[in-house]
């Protein structure tokens, strides 16, 4: 596991040549950048990711004391190397987890 303090030694491309950090795709793109700027980034939105689920969509969970978008928001600050990952991609994330329960298949006879 990689903690506080410690360095990935694996890094996806940094800021498209552009500056820019969105995903939109330029005339000359056939897929869209990443926003990522580190395999640590990605780890940690996927454990970020896992818990908005648990949050979301836990039973024995009052309404009023769910996340929201903000509090996501808040929550992801700065985990991409030290910067924020956009706006729009966190939101559509949100929503997409909050529509959309992520569940594991329990018996193979469930397929």
């Amino acid at each position: 596991l990689v903690g506080p303090g410690t360095q990935s030694q694996h890094k996806t491309n940094s800021a498209p040549a552009s500056g820019s950090s969105s995903n939109v795709l330029s005339p000359t793109e056939k897929t869209p950048r990443s926003p990522f700027k580190s395999a640590d980034a990605v780890f940690i939105l996927a454990f970020s990711t896992i818990m908005l689920n648990t949050d979301l969509h836990n039973p024995s969970m009052k309404d009023e004391q769910r996340m929201t978008l903000e509090q996501f928001i808040r929550n992801n600050r700065g985990i991409n190397d030290g910067e924020d990952l956009p706006l729009e991609f966190l939101t559509t994330l949100y929503n997409e987890i909050k529509g959309n329960e992520i569940q594991v298949q329990r018996e193979l006879s469930d397929v």
